[in-house]
């Protein structure tokens, strides 16, 4: 991936997770918000869900609210840092195609999220070449695997 692309990608992570963090300050446009602002991106739908799942699932996995940069600003809280530090985590570590593999260094469920977000955002050397990836969603449902 070129680095024009990656910063791309980069800039518009950040930018929905911005979005995404004011929404959990109860306010009702925000969601729409984000639809709009990050179509005008050129992220689809299922991109947006995407990230809107790592995060969710990022705040979860740390027992925490997770911390947003002021939408204006050139400057990464921590946190945004750290978010796009399990992408590049999970794009080194690639697609899990099974429960062990999505162990490998990030807890199962982000791992997931993750690879989701690289791939509907074509970041990193993720492509959906039509396998099988594990799902820890579909493993609580009793399945093992899970096609995307």
């Amino acid at each position: 991936m070129g680095e024009a692309r990656r910063a791309y990608s980069r800039a518009i992570i950040v930018r929905a997770f911005r979005l995404w963090a004011v929404g959990r300050e109860a306010i009702p446009e925000t969601d729409d918000r984000l639809l709009m602002e990050t179509i005008k991106l050129g992220v689809t739908p299922q991109g947006i869900a995407a990230c809107v799942s790592l995060f969710s699932l990022t705040e979860t996995e740390l027992g925490r609210s997770l911390e947003a940069g002021c939408l204006c600003s050139q400057r990464l809280s921590n946190d945004e840092r750290a978010l796009l530090g399990v992408l590049d985590a999970a794009d080194r570590l690639g697609p899990a195609r099974t429960a062990r593999d999505a162990q490998r260094g990030l807890p199962a469920r982000l791992h997931w999220a993750a690879m989701e977000v690289c791939e509907r955002l074509g970041i990193g050397s993720t492509v959906n070449d039509g396998a099988q990836r594990y799902s820890p969603l579909a493993q609580q449902a009793g399945e093992q695997r899970v096609a995307f």
